[in-house]
């Protein structure tokens, strides 16, 4: 058995727990590295999560501001349809003769019961609502409604104004709305009828749907009707602006350096956030303007204007005030 130095084991000691420590701090400071590497991945992969989470806010907001806009075009449609059909009447119960003349039994109905003479209004159509023979098939005395188209609003109002000597009779009398409305309205007439409202109650359903009962509003289907027909239409686009510049004015940059660093590990690129600003208008130059042609010496004042090729005259008679406008192409 050969004798061991005291000194030698114990620097063999010494080295290999040297090398163990060494090795054990070469793998936890390749932890470490890779703990940063990680940390920069989340860093970045937060910056694109608040991005995309503003991204998606602003998309909510759009989405309801554009639900916004939609029902005001739609009110707005609805309203300028109403306020065309405004001289337009409806009369219910006139039963259908062969071979009649809608004109002559409106007229005779009209005298019969409000004491008017059609022939003294001016009236710019007449015709029965429906398909004679879909009516037919349902009963054999129909009684289609009969549409009456003024020129004068003064008279549909001269007409609605006596409607209450209909009360208790067969027929009905109403203005020509809208579908979106008549349907509104009819909730409402039914709605009326449960309630059972006593005579001297007063009454009304005001334009478009809304129940008014002794003055004071029971029912309105389109309560947010005037706050919507308000609002100003330009604002939308507007607060869009607004909105795009304010969310990509808060993007984070991230250094070019930690990119490279990381392209090798992800297919995406995880450059910095675009903080462009959107592409501005299109500015279409004013159309050039010329001067105005000579006028006319025969009593008449014109004034001419060339735009492009394309001249426009506009001829004031002197006499009769009447406006003529005149378009001549170049050749």
């Amino acid at each position: 058995m050969s004798n061991t130095d005291p000194k030698s084991v114990s620097d063999r000691l010494c080295n290999t727990s040297f090398q163990l420590m060494d090795d054990k701090l070469t793998e936890i400071c390749a932890k470490l590295e890779k703990l940063d590497k990680n940390d920069e991945k989340l860093l970045i992969m937060s910056t694109k999560m608040n991005f995309t989470s503003r991204r998606v806010d602003r998309i909510d907001i759009n989405i309801d501001r554009h639900a916004t806009y939609m029902k005001q075009l739609a009110y707005h449609s609805i309203d300028l349809e109403a306020r065309s059909r405004r001289n337009n009447l409806i009369i219910y119960g006139l039963a259908d003769t062969p071979r009649e003349n809608t004109y002559v039994v409106l007229a005779e109905w009209i005298w019969d019961y409000f004491g008017l003479d059609l022939d003294a209004m001016c009236v710019q159509r007449v015709h029965r609502l429906g398909s004679i023979v879909k009516a037919r098939s349902v009963t054999q005395t129909p009684r289609r409604p009969i549409i009456c188209a003024f020129r004068d609003y003064k008279d549909t109002e001269c007409i609605m104004s006596r409607a209450q000597v209909l009360s208790g009779t067969s027929y009905g009398i109403d203005r020509d709305y809208p579908k979106e409305i008549a349907q509104a309205r009819k909730y409402l007439w039914n709605f009326k009828k449960q309630q059972r409202y006593t005579s001297r109650d007063r009454v009304a359903i005001n334009y478009p749907a809304k129940l008014i009962v002794n003055g004071a509003v029971v029912k309105d289907v389109f309560s947010d009707w005037h706050s919507v027909l308000n609002m100003d239409r330009l604002s939308f686009f507007r607060s869009d602006e607004t909105t795009r510049d304010s969310i990509y004015s808060q993007a984070t940059e991230i250094d070019s350096s930690k990119q490279r660093d990381l392209s090798n590990n992800s297919q995406m690129s995880v450059g910095s956030v675009s903080t462009e600003a959107p592409l501005s208008p299109v500015l279409i130059p004013a159309p050039v303007v010329h001067a105005p042609a000579r006028g006319v010496d025969t009593g008449e004042r014109r004034s001419a204007h060339t735009i492009d090729n394309t001249t426009f005259s506009a001829t004031t008679n002197s006499m009769n005030g009447e406006m003529q406008t005149h378009t001549t192409r170049k050749g």
